[in-house]
């Protein structure tokens, strides 16, 4: 039986690997800012789980803030993007993903 809190601890380990790969982004500031709101995003959505790790809406919330802040590492840095594997895939950015990737070309 899986514990209430194996997906919370997932979200967590994919957060850390999101960061990891961010970390290698050679990108402008602009770039770079995007990508670490997406980061702050995601490390918020997932905090919020943390007092309520049974939560539906909360979970999709954080896999949704993991998954833009997938899209914005790898729209900026296609060199990880061919690396960079993410348990859930996505066939196009969602709509705060590309707003953050917008905001980075800007």
């Amino acid at each position: 039986m899986a514990s209430e809190w194996t997906t919370v601890d997932t979200f967590v380990r994919d957060l850390g690997v999101l960061r990891s790969a961010a970390a290698r982004v050679r990108a402008s500031a602009a770039a770079r800012s995007a990508i670490e709101t997406a980061i702050r995003e995601a490390a918020q959505a997932i905090d919020l789980t943390i007092d309520a790790p049974m939560n539906r809406e909360r979970l999709a919330s954080a896999r949704e803030a993991l998954q833009v802040a997938s899209e914005v590492i790898v729209a900026i840095d296609q060199e990880i993007a061919r690396s960079f594997r993410l348990r859930t895939k996505a066939s196009s950015p969602c709509e705060r993903a590309r707003q953050l990737i917008a905001q980075a070309g800007s």
